[in-house]
């Protein structure tokens, strides 16, 4: 705050200023005290040259919140403060009543349209008691006006444990009139006591209330006895009514003065009471007076001597309160209850606010009129049902929960429109689903209270008040700032871009207004990392001296509790089986760094003392209590410095979060209403509207139902097209699309009888756009289809029992024999149908057809029976599975017995005489680092050495030919070599490689520090581990150290040696530049805990390393391959301006501006020639951070490719979720997260990547890459493209799949093909995939080294900006190479000798020696080229010699197993 303004608040309020600091707190003095000290900073900062800072962007965000201070902020940015009310200059210029200037114009009065008379000023003998007993009455004065009210208060009142300062009812408020009388006998109440035995009336009033003062006491009646009308009036009833018994005396409920103006409202005059004589009609809201009788009357809401009878303390004079009828000053309508009592509770500069001094008094008051106001709103529902109906129900129905037939017959449906009302909890939720469908789950969940502390609230006090005694205030200042909040949050952008928000206020149980905000981030500010995190939210105490005002509003508003044994009966305490526990789970455990697990929030850094936290000293119940940072709630630095307040910053891993924010109360919908619906003719609706204008404007039918709000905006009966003013450009939509923000939603409908058409109506709006009516919305593929449920089935959106018997017959169309059996096995594996062995006895004949056929028989044989369910468990078993699982019949013991083990056949069973022919090629082409890795390791599997090798090998340098060298050398010895890889991509790559979790059945799920696998020592796995000379791991990087000790214990076990892994050799490959173990959410240090490295048996290794890399030097990049190994190495330097760990590309390697298609160009550069190629397609791709990404990019490509689409749905559903009604399929439509797309659009020739491990052994796993050669309805046949398995057919039925994002509250199941393209993927999925590559930076990497995978071959990248690339443990980054054009004409001859040799395998000795005598060739005119350019003959020999050993090298390349296709490059140009 500025001097100038200090300044001048004080000269206006110094009086009330004293009054605040006589009663403030030590925590209020030691808070102001840093508030001046902060003030004092920011005056001398202001003395020196200012520096410049953008304002208002990510003032939230910072380095680590380590570092924050509070110096860095000037006043107007981390302060806020409003002017006291008295003094904000700013009074309605209709009513006068005080407001702030933030405030909505004409809250109090509607702008005039709200006019009351006045209220009369207290009596002045009145005043004069409360001015002399302020102290004693207006604390208890809630009492005296109980003792002395003409009428009885009805009601539940809510009493909190401990301090309560707010007045809190439940259920419906009565006001109750007994008769002027006792009956004899019985002591006199309430008005009785005025007229019955006067002169022991005060004794009669303290008789019932003895803790009042008698003076006061006397004091207030005898004033009553004066002014009230009422009690004069009953006075002279009692006379006439003794004179008169045939008169019915009543109160009036509409007596007005005759002579008046219609419009005016004024104070009543003359008698209270009416006399109506025999013969005349009162009204039914009238109170009927009896001056001696037993019964009670109660007083309608709406009568006007409702308020005055109880509240004879606020309205001495008898002021009427609301009723019915009160005109608005101008225009036509009348004034609500809400109307007149928001004009009522005003604090005006012309008046003595006596309704507002009353504090307790003035709290029952104010909720009195809320409960009037709120049963008048019920009683017009109540009155209006049909009304609502018809509104409700006009279009799709909605039902809360499944249970709708139990409720059937309600009378009374509270709309949705009812604050409070199931129906309202319902569309608030449903709503919040909707923005979280369309913008993703929420990043921040923010909860900020209310600071009955702000100097605000104390400053507009009355003298004497607590701010407890008026809550309209703390309301109303609240309000102000959420709205400020909500402005720094979306539109200053003060934690980061804000996508969408949804807020939610309401009370606590004490009073005290707070609000729930969820924000939805950008990518770009999604708090994804806990280094992330740290920037924005912390859990520990601050510096007290860095930050003194920050600490001071901590430790204020910050702290939990404290709770447990120090204060056991503090509220958050729940008693348990195992005594009393925290419910919010405090304190917490202290934690070195943010750890991100698996839980709706993380797990946030909370130092001890001896790692540099914080403490600060309490008193919690007269004691001494010293608090640490387990007790801190996580704040915002920022946010926590300018509002001052409880302001709880969580980040949000699950989307739960949004089921609390709005508790969803399950009410069921009404039987005999939807009978009314379904008996009348069908209305216009928005829905029919919608049909119409399909019918007649082309341009919306490819609009969904739910989005035409985007575009259309209703208007009376028809859709009319949105203003540009309105709508804007929507990526994704086309050039010149206008779209807004307008998110549609459908009402949801739950799966029950009574309305299941209308739910898979609902479920056809989300998916099929441009119907035209009801009967076209179940029209499918041209045939119109009897329900709506069997449009959804023929859609796919629905499971069908039939569909795995169509999935046989689409197959059987076109293959039989083995391929048929492993279809019909992974259906058994997969779907798992309800009744296998009636699944497997109608598949018999298909199953069995091949070899009747070979046999010439007509009916299957035992023998032909137990062939084919022995190829059955062999594909079950090869998956991890056991037939006994499958509840299909098992071939004969004798039959499986013959076979032998299936596992231990597979690694002993080899063509010895092709394993030796690998070896006689490849040895010889080995260089000199290869060579020592394979002799020292056949040497240690010849002489039992147990040698341990750590194989450091980067891309290109030859790993897979030297790990396949070594297999083939150890099975020619007939002795058992493992090749297993941590990925099933990776394992691919080797002769019969498998994952080392299926080969040693690792326990994922419980992995720990002492796991060991699950193998029994009798079974056929055990067996091979004993026998076993050799096991390689490959891409040992990517797994958790944990694995591998347990492997270790397992082999120990196994074998029953104590020599690591059981004293076998071993081999752990891998590339430590490039991928590390995925921590689910870990911190960097979870990730190196993890890494192999750390593990103790890291220590006994032998680290041996390849470094030449073969096929960058074939294409004459030695630079290239010194720069990937000096990235992968950290030795590129850190450009700090950047951030932390990043470092600059150059400028050549990037695309400038942000242009997917050119990125698509360079990598399918003759996509429309040579889309029908599988290895040209399959050889190349883009790399992606980011699965969404690079589902971008295939949208892309799918559209450029060449054929028609083909559109698969899945079909999802909720899995054992009681609340399932909550989350509509249109949501779960959405989650994708480990899981093909909800709509999969696929081509054909197009190239495809598995999702799932279906067959690993035959290269059927996750990340391999097909081409699809035939779509079916129920199944996809498909080749693998490339690798060792390259050729091999698949058929891939629909299978159950559940997404991999733990943090759902919920468990789903999606039906639907296990592929997704694959022209784009993200770096984890590239290993050994493409050839040629761009990579798309949109963002960070976010795991180092992987844009090292891909590291040999040229590369074209894009990028929104030069992007700095992150790195864990090392920095790295990725380098382009550039072929120059001569040497096109080699890399072509190369493809073409390449292609020659993969196509004919039986001519491969010839066209060797043609490929040899090419190279010759080549390396002559690479020899002449570098003569002409050279003018040293020293140099011309050192080229010679350089190409001699290229040409050894290339042939070395040329025998690997890879077969994959690569480019090279040289500088010059070739003629």
């Amino acid at each position: 705050m500025s001097r100038k303004r200090s300044l001048s608040r004080c000269s206006n309020a110094v009086h009330r200023q004293k009054l605040a600091r006589l009663s403030e707190s030590e925590d209020d003095h030691q808070l102001r005290l840093s508030d001046q000290r902060a003030r004092q900073h920011h005056l001398r900062a202001e003395r020196q040259p200012p520096r410049e800072r953008k304002q208002h962007q990510k003032l939230g965000v910072i380095t680590d919140t380590d570092y924050f201070n509070e110096g860095d902020f000037s006043p107007s940015q981390c302060h806020h403060e409003l002017p006291t009310l008295f003094i904000s200059g700013n009074v309605c210029q209709f009513c006068n009543a005080h407001r702030w200037k933030e405030e909505r114009k004409g809250f109090c009065c509607e702008n005039g349209k709200v006019k009351l008379p006045s209220q009369p000023a207290l009596p002045h003998q009145m005043q004069e008691i409360y001015r002399v007993h302020r102290q004693t009455l207006l604390p208890n004065l809630r009492s005296y006006n109980n003792a002395l009210a003409l009428a009885s208060l009805g009601c539940s009142e809510q009493s909190m444990p401990g301090f309560s300062p707010t007045f809190k009812i439940q259920g419906k408020v009565y006001h109750r009139f007994g008769s002027l009388l006792p009956r004899t006998g019985e002591p006199p109440k309430f008005a009785q006591i005025y007229f019955h035995d006067t002169e022991h009336e005060l004794q009669n009033r303290l008789h019932h209330n003895s803790h009042l003062h008698p003076d006061i006491l006397t004091a207030l009646q005898t004033c009553l006895h004066r002014v009230n009308p009422y009690v004069h009036s009953f006075k002279s009833a009692i006379e006439f009514a003794a004179n008169h018994p045939e008169a019915k005396l009543v109160l009036n409920a509409e007596k007005k003065p005759t002579s008046e103006h219609p419009r005016s409202y004024n104070l009543p005059t003359g008698s209270e009471v009416a006399v109506i004589m025999p013969g005349e009609q009162g009204y039914d809201t009238d109170v009927i007076i009896q001056t001696r009788s037993g019964h009670i009357h109660t007083i309608t809401s709406i009568h006007r001597s409702y308020d005055p009878l109880h509240y004879i303390l606020l309205f001495p004079h008898g002021t009427d309160g609301y009723t019915v009828k009160i005109p608005h000053a101008f225009g036509s309508g009348h004034i609500s209850p809400t109307q007149f009592y928001k004009y009522k509770l005003q604090i005006r500069s012309n008046t003595d606010n006596s309704i507002m001094k009353s504090r307790r008094l003035t709290q029952q008051y104010a909720t009195d009129a809320f409960a009037k106001a709120e049963s008048q709103r019920l009683k017009w529902i109540r009155n209006n049902q049909s009304t609502i109906r018809a509104e409700k129900y006009k279009g799709l129905l909605d039902a809360v929960n499944d249970s709708d037939e139990l409720r059937a017959g309600m009378r009374v449906i509270l709309p949705p429109t009812f604050y409070g009302s199931p129906r309202w909890y319902a569309e608030a939720f449903q709503d919040a689903m909707a923005i979280v469908r369309k913008f993703g789950k929420p990043d921040f969940f923010i909860t900020f209270t209310c600071n009955q502390r702000w100097p605000e609230i104390k400053a507009s006090l009355f003298d004497g008040e607590h701010p407890s005694d008026r809550p309209d205030i703390c309301v109303r200042v609240f309000n102000i700032k959420l709205q400020s909040l909500l402005h720094d949050l979306v539109k200053n952008h003060a934690l980061g871009k804000v996508k969408a928000y949804t807020a939610m206020k309401e009370d606590q149980k004490r009073g005290l207004p707070h609000c729930h905000i969820l924000l939805i981030m950008h990518d770009a500010d999604k708090p994804r990392t806990p280094t992330y995190i740290n920037k924005i939210v912390s859990a520990e105490i601050p510096d007290l001296v860095v930050n003194p005002k920050l600490h001071a509003i901590v430790t204020r508003n910050m702290i939990h509790g404290p709770c447990g044994q120090v204060n056991p009966n503090s509220p958050c305490m729940d008693t348990t089986s195992c005594g009393k526990v925290c419910q919010k789970q405090f304190p917490r455990e202290f934690i070195q760094h943010t750890v991100l697990a698996n839980a709706t929030y993380p797990h946030y850094r909370r130092r001890s003392q001896q790692h540099g936290g914080r403490t600060h000293l309490l008193k919690v119940q007269g004691q001494n209590f010293t608090v640490d940072n387990r007790w801190i709630v996580p704040y915002s630095p920022f946010l926590s410095l300018k509002y001052n307040a409880h302001i709880n910053v969580e980040v949000v891993i699950s989307v739960s979060c949004v089921k609390y924010l709005y508790k969803y109360t399950c009410k069921g919908s009404d039987k005999v209403m939807a009978e009314e619906v379904a008996n009348k003719p069908p209305p216009r609706t928005t829905l029919t509207a919608y049909f119409e204008l399909n019918a007649t404007n082309p341009l919306a039918r490819s609009i969904l139902y739910p989005d035409i709000c985007s575009q259309y905006i209703w208007k009376g009966s028809r859709w009319v097209k949105r203003s540009r003013k309105a709508a804007k450009p929507h990526e994704g939509h086309g050039t010149g699309v206008q779209w807004s923000d307008m998110i549609g939603r459908i009402p949801v409908i739950s799966l029950s009888p009574r309305q299941s058409e209308l739910y898979y109506m609902r479920m056809l709006l989300h998916h099929k756009p441009g119907a035209t009516s009801f009967a076209d919305l179940h029209k499918i593929d041209g045939n119109e289809e009897e329900t709506f449920a069997a449009a959804c089935m023929k859609l796919g959106l629905l499971e069908d029992d039939t569909e795995i018997d169509k999935v046989m017959q689409e197959a059987a169309l076109v293959k039989f024999g083995p391929q048929l059996r492993e279809v019909f096995a992974t259906i058994l594996i997969w779907t798992q149908p309800s009744d296998p062995m009636a699944f497997w006895n109608r598949h018999l004949n298909l199953l069995t057809e091949d070899l009747l056929h070979q046999l010439n028989v007509q009916t299957p044989s035992d023998h032909i029976i137990n062939q084919v369910l022995f190829e059955i468990q062999q594909h079950v078993e090869r998956n991890g599975y056991v037939m006994e699982d499958m509840n299909i019949p098992k071939p004969d013991p004798n039959f499986v017995r013959d076979m032998g083990p299936r596992e231990l056949c597979e690694e002993t069973n080899y063509n010895i005489q092709e394993l030796e022919q690998l070896l006689h090629k490849n040895v010889p082409l080995m260089n000199t680092e290869q060579l020592e890795v394979y002799n020292r390791t056949i040497d240690s599997v010849n002489n039992d050495r147990g040698l341990l090798i750590a194989l450091d090998a980067p891309g290109g340098t030859g790993k897979t030919f030297v790990l396949t060298t070594i297999l083939a050398k150890v099975r020619t010895m007939k002795k058992i070599a493992l090749a297993t890889a941590t990925s099933g991509i990776a394992a691919t790559l080797l002769p019969n490689g498998r994952t080392l979790h299926s080969r040693c059945k690792v326990p994922i799920e419980t992995l720990s520090d002492t796991s060991y696998c699950n193998i029994s020592k009798r079974d056929t796995t055990a067996e091979i581990l004993r026998r076993c000379s050799l096991l390689i791991v490959d891409e040992v990087t990517m797994a958790n150290r944990k694995v591998y000790e347990a492997v270790e214990r397992t082999f120990k076990d196994i074998r029953e040696n104590q020599r690591t892994f059981g004293g076998i050799t071993v081999i752990f490959s891998g590339d430590w530049r490039q991928i590390l173990p995925v921590v689910r959410r870990g911190s960097r240090p979870e990730i190196i805990d993890a890494c192999l490295k750390t593990s103790p048996l890291w220590q006994q290794f032998t680290i041996m390393n390849l470094i030449i890399n073969m096929r960058v030097q074939l294409s004459g990049g030695d630079s290239y391959a010194d720069t990937l190994l000096s990235i992968g190495e950290g030795r590129i330097p850190v450009e700090k301006e950047l951030g932390e760990h990043k470092i600059r590309l150059d400028t050549d390697m990037l695309i400038a501006e942000e242009n997917l298609n050119k990125l698509c160009d360079f990598v399918f550069d003759s996509l429309d020639k040579d889309y029908d190629s599988p290895h040209w397609l399959c050889s190349r791709g883009i790399l992606c951070p980011t699965n969404q990404a690079a589902d971008d990019i295939n949208a892309i490509m799918m559209d450029r490719f060449p054929g028609q689409p083909r559109k698969y749905i899945s079909s999802d559903k909720l899995i054992n979720c009681e609340n399932h009604h909550q989350y509509p399929v249109e949501f779960l439509n959405t989650i994708s997260t480990g899981m093909p797309p909800h709509i999969l659009s696929l081509k054909q020739n197009c190239p495809i990547m598995l999702l799932r491990n279906l067959d690993p052994t035959n290269g059927h796993c996750n990340g391999t890459r097909y081409v699809i050669n035939n779509m079916h309805d129920h199944v996809i046949e498909a080749t693998v493209a490339m690798g060792v398995h390259a050729g091999k057919q698949i058929f891939i039925p629909r299978i159950p799949i559940s997404p991999s994002d733990t943090t759902l509250p919920f468990k789903m199941q999606r039906r639907q093909f296990p592929v997704k393209p694959s022209f784009a993927m993200t770096a984890n999925k590239s290993q050994g995939q493409t050839s040629k590559v761009g990579l798309y930076l949109s963002k960070d990497f976010f795991s180092h080294g992987q844009l090292t995978n891909m590291e040999f071959t040229p590369t074209q990248l894009i990028t929104k900006s030069l992007q700095e690339i992150v790195g864990i443990c090392t920095r790295t980054t990725y380098q382009q190479y550039k072929p120059q054009e001569g040497i096109q004409k080699v890399m072509k001859v190369i493809s073409e000798v390449e292609q020659m040799i993969q196509k004919k395998e039986e001519q491969h000795q010839l066209q060797k020696e043609n490929l040899k005598a090419k190279n010759r060739e080549l390396a002559k005119k690479m020899h002449a080229l570098k003569q002409e350019l050279s003018e040293s003959k020293k140099e011309l020999t050192k080229v010679k010699e350089d190409l001699d050993s290229s040409q050894t090298s290339f042939q070395a390349l040329l025998a690997d197993e890879d077969n994959t296709s690569f480019e090279v490059g040289l500088t010059g140009n070739i003629d």
